[in-house]
């Protein structure tokens, strides 16, 4: 009857996954019910898809993209034109979805959303972050009733929960995933210069980390046998870092080695 009266309200009507989490079938309601021990599986039993998840953070010209597009046939959603010498340049066999409106940001997700990804390509990179969501906020602001040329504080509200949102969508895909995003220095009194995630939102450059199992800041280092660059997975309390058991403090821009 509820999907009935959905229809009569022009609604979409539920699914039948989403009836059956909010109404589990009987029978699995009736064996929780009398013993709950029964949803807890042992740890080891667990089927973990173990693919690199990275947020890659850093200032301009220091190698994010090449670094970023180093798998085998990687996807690259690139926002930048300038970018795609470097692509071309670090992997020949990358594919490429150029970014540039939110139709095209929306023609990506499909693209991470198909079922075919995980045989086409072993990898997404969005390079970058920062610049999905200014691609997003020039479209949001652009759908305000009123003015067209200044954001909203409501607005800003959608901006930053659908940046959040397209992080998650690149975690939670069945390939290898780096999301590039530029660096933002910020002065803190007390603490001074600090390194962030540049992308808007009070709490989101701070938070950002938690949807990826690994954060690098990658920069060029001067050392005995030259200029090289580095990516830091654990440093100073200033970076914005995360490392996975097993990595170094500071590694090579090879993912495929991480």
């Amino acid at each position: 009857m509820a999907t009935a009266a959905a229809a009569k309200k022009g609604s979409t009507p539920a699914t039948q996954d989403e009836t059956q989490l909010s109404h589990p079938p009987e029978a699995a309601a009736q064996k929780l019910a009398a013993d709950p021990w029964s949803a807890v599986q042992e740890v080891t039993d667990l089927k973990v898809l173990e693919k690199l998840k990275c947020l890659l953070i850093g200032p301009n010209g220091h190698g994010k993209t090449t670094c970023a597009c180093r798998f085998r046939r990687p996807l690259v959603g690139v926002t930048e034109l300038q970018a795609v010498p470097s692509i071309r340049e670090a992997n020949p066999n990358a594919l490429i979805k150029t970014i540039r409106t939110f139709g095209d940001l929306l023609a990506f997700r499909q693209l991470m959303g198909s079922a075919e990804l995980s045989q086409r390509v072993d990898g997404v990179v969005l390079d970058s972050l920062t610049d999905a969501q200014r691609i997003i906020k020039d479209y949001q602001t652009a759908q305000q009733p009123k003015r067209k040329d200044v954001t909203d504080q409501d607005t800003w509200g959608v901006i930053i929960d659908k940046t959040a949102r397209l992080a998650r969508e690149l975690r939670d895909l069945p390939v290898h995933t780096i999301v590039i995003c530029l660096d933002r220095e910020i002065e803190i009194e007390g603490e001074g210069i600090v390194h962030r995630p540049a992308v808007s939102g009070k709490a989101l450059p701070s938070m950002l980390g938690q949807y990826f199992n690994l954060v690098g800041y990658i920069s060029r280092q001067t050392r005995v046998n030259g200029v090289r660059r580095e990516v830091m997975f654990e440093g100073p309390d200033r970076y914005q870092t995360k490392r996975m058991t097993g990595l170094d403090e500071v590694e090579a821009p090879e993912p495929l080695l991480w």
